[in-house]
């Protein structure tokens, strides 16, 4: 009994560390929408940021945070244990800022490359929006939009 009690506390505090200590490198973790907690789990354990899912998922549990992983980016590192990983993924996800130039004077296709070189969006995309935008939500008074 006493070996079993041992076991099972020397392979939760393995479980529980970081995944590589020495390895501080911010990485970038999405959570999709919908995304539940295993998935979460295995898609770190799978990125080998946590040694092992269960013991993430453990430690989301007991200390609450199971319930409060929103959608979006977080930047996190295989040095983080479980617990701090867990903690971070209940906070507020990271915000990309793009920097965009547009130049007066350019075709609408020259912005939709633009868009598109930044990652922003599809060249198709954006053109789609250009010539129809009111099926976008978007409303012009007075202005005539032309390719």
């Amino acid at each position: 009994m006493l070996i079993g009690i041992i076991s099972v506390r020397l392979a939760m505090m393995y479980c529980g560390g970081a995944a590589d200590p020495s390895d501080t490198a911010a990485v970038i973790f999405n959570i999709n929408k919908g995304d539940g907690a295993s998935e979460i789990a295995k898609g770190l354990k799978s990125r080998g940021l946590v040694r092992s899912s269960s013991a993430f998922l453990y430690y989301a549990v007991a200390d609450g945070r199971v319930l409060r992983f929103m959608p979006g980016e977080y930047s996190i590192s295989k040095a983080m244990s479980p617990r701090r990983i867990a903690a971070e993924l209940a906070k507020k996800p990271i915000e990309r800022v793009t920097r965009v130039t547009l130049l007066e004077g350019w075709a609408s296709g020259r912005y939709a490359r633009e868009f598109e070189d930044k990652g922003l969006c599809a060249k198709e995309e954006f053109m789609s929006i250009v010539r129809n935008p009111a099926q976008f939500g978007i409303g012009f008074r007075g202005y005539e939009i032309t390719n």
